[in-house]
């Protein structure tokens, strides 16, 4: 079941400030779900990028650098567009 989100951006900002403070545990479930809405949902190019960039942090701070990079490559071509 894919959850609804009314402010993307703030859920996005959210995720990131608890991965910064070095709780991933915590986030796990959360980055699962954002990454079933990055791929379910129609959202803006400002929104996809971030949700890409927050994906890449995620990944990276657990140490999958396959993943990390590519959300990372992909959240860079959205910002050349």
């Amino acid at each position: 079941m894919i959850m609804k989100i009314d402010s993307p951006l703030d859920y996005y900002e959210d995720i990131r400030e608890t991965i910064i403070d070095g709780d991933t545990e915590k986030v796990k479930e959360k980055i699962k779900e954002l990454e079933i809405h990055l791929e379910q949902q129609n959202l803006t190019v400002e929104e996809q990028f971030y949700a890409l960039s927050t994906l890449g942090k995620f990944y990276c701070k657990v140490k999958n650098y396959d993943k990390a990079g590519d959300y990372c490559r992909r959240s860079l071509r959205l910002s050349k567009k």
